[in-house]
């Protein structure tokens, strides 16, 4: 029989079992041996609670300690979430005045609940306002006496200068640095704060890997440089010399490259950090992930961590472990545990695949998950937004030498284009090359590189759709910046005013193209998902037309989301208009996409909690 007890000084539970028991108390999340208690430990938390419960029930032996520790642990966590919940009926919180009477209830709520909790992940639907309540949140706990600054935002690199904006609106005291394009403009952003001349620094999600050290994960090796115990310069020729046999070309890591090294970032005590879409840590062992990690980990327990996303599942429950990880790693320390006691596992030609949650974690995954979020869906905070008129999805065929060269590719990896053969040796190539040509033909050039081009039946397509538009706006997504180009050409020759956002533009055209739009200056806006899904607003439209679709749920949501979001109450309704070629491919990604939704919404729950905040049964 396992004895349950609690160390509050050291922050552990001791678990105190028999030997033939070992493979049973593995299952307790961030569970190990301690030799000199001689006993297996835990961190002393919520999630860890649960853990026990779920692995010995009513079988263990629980010392008053934990019982004790387990109770005022409920009752706290009870008492600031009815008190969050209650904040929408009161004038004032923490001397915000105004500030606070300023935001609908709703984000009172989230803003309170964020403010509580300390630790805590807002996962409102596309148009809460999860930047204000972030904002606010923040500005209330340190009216309350806790440290959050200096502050860190990591954020898309579209919201840097919208967060910048944020701040001086809702907490015009706090003085903001924002992280240039280049090391330079980053490293005197960075050193502001640093000295004092900032209290707040936001920097987007692709830079911050260069300016902290990173956590390790599993068998990772992190790159070492001299001063870190990694290799130092080759002693023959220097490193880089591709022709030396003693190293055969391989360069030194320098500390700039080093991911051991302390840098910039960590040269500062960061007393909250906001993770902005924080879906961008859904990979585990990605090197931005791992950032966000060991900036955790250097701020400790006591450090505000607050995860902004209303997508924090893509297609499997354990996308969101990496970002519960990072807000709580004493609830979700280990990813294999995770996997182990909450997710539903099945098998694939290519390995192991996650389909679900599981049955029997199911419960214990949402009495710890659900006390560290929360969450309003779109239905929710946006009531009276125009409803979605039902997908309406076009069929096209693909003719002549666009059809001949996709069956030759699907069935030989090989097709023949005007300049050449286009080789697929690897599925993975083979794929990219349908997706080209499931939308137009394509060619090749004398170095051998693919390009899509004309004849295409997605552009066909789309031209015809512009004169059934007759003169209406409308927003166009692909992920192929080519086609958006094919796209382009195509609907200036019949004399449309075209938009762009593709990456191609700087920020300020950007901008530019995307005002001229809402101003009626332009008939079209293209965009790739890549830089069109997120940050801009483009509600003059009530139509969006997807010549492809993204693989990632959350790119096709949120690309919807610039369309369907705060001002589309103009319209009536918003139409989604898909163009997939028959047998093809976008059928097969169509079905992926719809898998995931299913997924993502076993986790989030959406129709229980619109139904619940409707008080609908």
């Amino acid at each position: 029989m396992a004895r349950i007890e609690a160390d509050e000084a050291g922050g552990r539970v001791l678990i105190r079992t028999q030997y033939r028991e070992r493979d049973l108390v593995k299952q307790v999340p961030g569970a190990t041996w301690d030799r000199d208690a001689d006993a297996w430990t835990a961190p002393l938390s919520w999630g860890v609670a649960w853990g026990i419960r779920g692995v010995f029930g009513d079988t263990a032996e629980v010392d008053p300690s934990f019982t004790d520790w387990v109770r005022r642990r409920w009752e706290t966590r009870e008492a600031w979430l009815d008190w969050a919940r209650q904040q929408t009926d009161m004038d004032d919180i923490a001397g915000l005045g105004e500030t606070w009477e300023a935001l609908e209830p709703l984000q009172r709520v989230g803003a309170a609940f964020m403010a509580a909790a300390g630790r805590a992940m807002n996962l409102d639907g596309m148009g809460s306002g999860k930047t204000v309540q972030a904002i606010v949140a923040l500005r209330a706990r340190h009216a309350r006496g806790h440290e959050v600054l200096p502050l860190l935002i990591v954020a898309p690199n579209s919201m840097k200068y919208v967060w910048r904006t944020e701040l001086g609106r809702w907490w015009p005291e706090v003085r903001v640095a924002v992280a240039g394009r280049n090391a330079g403009e980053r490293r005197a952003a960075i050193a502001e704060v640093a000295e004092g001349e900032a209290d707040a620094l936001v920097i987007n999600w692709e830079a911050l890997r260069l300016h902290t050290r990173l956590a390790g994960y599993g068998s990772i090796r992190l790159r070492r440089c001299g001063d870190c115990g990694g290799p130092g310069d080759c002693a023959a020729c220097g490193g880089g010399d591709k022709e030396c046999e003693a190293c055969g070309g391989r360069r030194r890591v320098t500390p700039a490259s080093c991911e051991t090294h302390e840098k910039e970032l960590n040269g500062v005590d960061w007393a909250a950090i906001v993770a902005d879409e924080s879906h961008r840590m859904k990979d585990h062992t990605s090197k931005q992930t791992r950032a966000m990690w060991w900036l955790g980990q250097q701020g400790g327990p006591g450090q505000t961590r607050l995860a902004l996303t209303g997508t924090p599942v893509e297609s499997s429950p354990d996308d969101a472990w990496p970002q519960l990880h990072w807000v709580s790693p004493e609830d979700w320390p280990r990813r294999t545990q995770f996997i182990d006691r909450y997710c539903e596992r099945g098998w694939t030609p290519y390995g192991m695949e996650i389909t679900g949650l599981s049955a029997n974690g199911r419960n214990e995954f949402y009495q710890v998950f659900d006390r560290m979020h929360v969450r309003r869906p779109k239905e929710a905070v946006l009531p009276y937004l125009p409803e979605k008129a039902p997908p309406q999805v076009r069929w096209l065929e693909m003719e002549g030498k666009q059809a001949k060269a996709y069956r030759q590719m699907e069935e030989h990896m090989v097709a023949e284009l005007d300049g050449g053969l286009a080789v697929a040796l690897n599925p993975l190539t083979v794929h990219a090359r349908l997706s080209q040509l499931a939308s137009s033909w394509a060619e090749v050039d004398e170095e051998g590189n693919v390009s899509m081009a004309l004849p295409s039946n997605k552009v066909d397509a789309l031209v015809e759709l512009a004169e059934e538009m007759a003169g209406r706006p409308f927003v166009v997504f692909a992920e192929s910046r080519q086609l958006i180009d094919l796209a382009d050409a195509a609907l200036e020759k019949v004399g449309l005013r075209v938009g762009r956002v593709t990456g191609a533009e700087g920020a300020m055209e950007r901008e530019s193209h995307v005002q001229a739009f809402q101003a009626g200056d332009r008939d079209v806006m293209l965009c790739t998902f890549g830089a069109g899904s997120e940050g801009i607003t483009l509600t003059r439209a009530d139509t969006i037309v997807f010549m492809q679709r993204a693989w990632s749920s959350i790119q096709n949501q949120q690309a919807e989301d610039r369309v369907h979001r705060r001002g589309s109450e103009r319209h009536e309704r918003v139409h989604v208009i898909e163009l997939r070629s028959l047998g093809t491919v976008d059928e097969r990604r169509a079905e992926a996409w719809g898998e995931k939704a299913d997924r993502q919404q076993e986790v989030l729950r959406d129709d229980e909690v619109v139904r619940r905040l409707l008080g609908v049964a």
